[in-house]
C-alpha cells in the first residue's frame, strides 16, 4: 500500500471515529455538564419556566454551546462545554425572577427600606411614597425605586444567603439619585429658565416692545446666578442678572 493511499485511510477511520464518538453525545448530556457549573445550577434551581438549547459546534475541540432561556424567552447566560472531556470551559447564568417571586419579595423589601435609618434621615415620611421593585441580573441585587418626582431615589438591597430568593438579613448595598440631571441638562435648562424669568421683567418687556428678532445669551454667573443679555442682530437691548433659587431679577440694565 502506497504512503498516500496509507494516509487516505488513515484520514478515514480517524473521521469515522469521530463522528461516531459526536454522535454518542445528546443535547441533554450538554445541558446536564452545564448545569455543573456553580453559578448555573444555583439560578436554574431558583427559576421558574426555564428552558435550554444545546448543539454540537463540530469545531476541533468537542464544544458544544449551550444557552438557557427564562420563560419569557429572555437570555439567562449560556456554556461551552466538552461531553467528550466531562468539561466546562466557559459560561455564566442570569437569575430572572418571575413577577410572582418579585412580588413575593416586595414586602420583604419594602418593610426594610421603609424602616432603615439612611433612608429615614433622607425622606422622613417614606411611608407616604409608592415603591416599585426589581432584580438587577448583572449585579445580582434587589432594587427598591421610591418615588419621589425630583427628589426620587433608587436604593439597591442584598441578602446574606448568595442563593437569589433569600429573603433573610438584608443589606443596604447603595443609594442613587436617578432623577438628578447630566451636567449639560441642567446647564441648557436653567440657562432657559433664567431668559423666562428675565424676559417677564416689565423693564426688559418693556425695552423689547414691539422689537422682533431679537437674540439672547446667556452667562453662568456662579450659584444659581445667570447673566442674560438680549440682541437685536449687534445692537446691545438690555441685560439682566437672575437668581433662580427665588426665580428673580436682581439687576437690570438697558440701552
Amino acid at each position: 500500500m502506497s504512503v498516500r493511499h496509507l494516509t487516505l485511510l488513515m484520514g478515514a477511520l480517524l473521521l469515522a471515529a469521530a463522528l461516531a464518538h459526536a454522535q454518542s453525545y445528546t443535547e441533554d448530556d450538554a445541558i446536564a455538564l452545564a448545569l455543573t457549573l456553580p453559578e448555573c445550577r444555583d439560578t436554574i434551581d431558583h427559576q421558574e419556566g426555564w428552558y435550554a438549547l444545546a448543539y454540537d459546534t463540530q469545531n476541533a475541540y468537542g464544544i458544544w454551546r449551550v444557552e438557557f432561556y427564562d420563560s419569557a424567552g429572555e437570555d439567562m447566560g449560556y456554556a461551552h462545554v466538552s461531553p467528550r472531556d466531562g468539561r466546562v470551559y466557559d459560561g455564566y447564568c442570569l437569575y430572572r425572577p418571575s413577577d410572582a417571586q418579585i412580588e413575593a419579595a416586595r414586602p420583604t423589601l419594602e418593610a426594610f427600606v421603609r424602616s432603615h435609618e439612611e433612608i429615614l434621615a433622607l425622606i422622613p415620611y417614606v411611608d407616604e411614597l409608592t415603591m416599585y421593585v426589581d432584580y438587577d441580573v448583572w449585579n445580582d441585587w434587589w432594587g427598591v425605586y421610591i418615588a419621589n418626582e425630583e427628589n426620587s431615589l433608587y436604593v439597591t438591597v442584598k441578602f446574606a444567603e448568595a442563593t437569589p430568593l433569600s429573603l433573610d438579613d438584608p443589606e443596604l448595598t447603595g443609594i442613587y439619585f436617578p432623577e438628578v440631571k447630566h451636567y449639560e441638562e441642567w446647564f441648557n435648562e436653567s440657562a432657559q429658565q433664567a431668559i423666562i424669568v428675565a424676559f417677564i421683567d416689565r423693564r426688559i418687556g418693556d425695552r423689547l416692545a414691539n422689537l422682533n428678532g431679537w437674540t439672547t445669551e446667556t452667562e453662568h454667573l456662579g450659584q444659581q446666578r445667570w447673566r442674560v443679555d438680549f440682541w437685536l442682530e449687534a445692537n446691545w437691548l438690555a441685560s439682566a442678572v437672575v437668581d433662580l433659587t427665588e426665580r428673580v431679577v436682581v439687576e437690570v440694565s438697558v440701552s
